[in-house]
């Protein structure tokens, strides 16, 4: 799919680096490749939700001092600008999928091949040779 580009107008709204993530994603080689990508920012910001949930349930503890409590509060900050990040990361390759599938689609209607793109990795210990 490297005739098939992001453009850089759909994804002004996110900020100074949607420029570095449209060239990643312009540089992938197929749909799978960008699923991938997506299912690990899914797997990060659970991650981030999940530490979130874990430092709010610290905050809760009844003999905690306060220079933990500010500790605590700082790190959900953190937490916090991670997740608003992770987000815009995940619209960025959900729109690039749909994007790239519509394109795919119209290339297809117009009777061009569809760039199918076989992962030819070897796995397990018989192909050790």
């Amino acid at each position: 799919m490297s005739d098939i580009s992001v453009s850089k107008e759909n994804f002004a709204e996110f900020g100074e680096k949607v420029e570095n993530v449209i060239e990643f994603v312009s540089s992938c080689n197929s749909f799978s490749e960008i699923i991938d990508k997506l299912c690990i920012e899914n797997i990060r910001l659970w991650h981030i939700l999940d530490d979130t949930v874990t430092l709010k349930k610290e905050l809760e503890k009844p003999d905690l001092n306060e220079k933990d409590r500010i500790e605590i509060l700082e790190r959900i900050a953190k937490k916090s600008f991670e997740n608003v990040e992770t987000v815009k990361r995940r619209s960025i390759f959900k729109k690039a999928i749909d994007e790239l599938f519509i394109m795919n689609t119209k290339s297809i209607i117009r009777g061009n091949d569809s760039n199918i793109c076989n992962e030819n990795k070897s796995y397990g210990r018989d192909n050790q040779k």
